[in-house]
């Protein structure tokens, strides 16, 4: 994947369009199955480049908080270890983009 992040962008859009469904459409309903595989894309996305997904987010203006208020409320749904794995590594790499960003001396939008 490391050569697809032209990907990214349309990964991201799709997953938060499922997430944020306020569709009224009869033959389109998202079941927890298809919320818990969007966000866990998303969750993916971060781990992989954090940067740049974060940016992804903020394109929308409340894609971000919309993301991580789902993700932190769905956390009990996710039980399998793998789940619990990339949550973490998706959380450390938050976290090191939070310390390249205080390093660089460039303001965090994530801690707004």
């Amino acid at each position: 994947m490391e050569n697809n992040s032209q990907a990214l962008p349309s990964f991201i859009g799709q997953s938060m369009n499922v997430l944020t469904s306020t569709s009224t459409d009869t033959d389109f309903t998202v079941t927890k199955s298809l919320l818990l595989h969007s966000l866990l894309l998303i969750v993916t996305c971060l781990s992989y480049n954090a940067a740049l997904t974060l940016s992804l987010l903020s394109s929308s203006p409340t894609w971000t908080n919309q993301f991580f208020h789902i993700w932190f409320k769905n956390l009990n749904l996710l039980t399998r270890v793998h789940d619990k794995k990339l949550c973490i590594a998706a959380i450390s790499e938050l976290l090191e983009e939070l310390a390249r960003q205080a390093a660089s001396g460039g303001g965090s939008e994530l801690m707004q």
